[in-house]
């Protein structure tokens, strides 16, 4: 679930639901998503626009900042 008061650059999580793909992918609260299928997400808007092209059970790559690292991070979507 995003965060929908940060107003930084990205997707930041707010939570995870245990069993989600977010969670087994090995995301956490607080993480930011920069990247979304090698597409850049600057804001929610931009995140959501590059989801609704994608299906469940597709694989996507992405890039979080979890503080100042920079992870990359594979996920298999699940159902919306």
């Amino acid at each position: 679930m995003p965060d929908f008061a940060y107003a930084g650059v990205g997707v930041k999580i707010a939570a995870i639901t245990e069993g989600s793909p977010a969670d087994q992918a090995g995301l956490v609260q607080g993480d930011i998503i920069v990247t979304f299928d090698g597409k850049t997400v600057k804001n929610l808007r931009e995140y959501s626009n590059v989801l609704k092209t994608k299906q469940p059970g597709d694989k996507v790559n992405m890039e979080v900042l979890r503080g100042e690292e920079k992870l990359k991070v594979e996920m298999i979507l699940g159902e919306r």
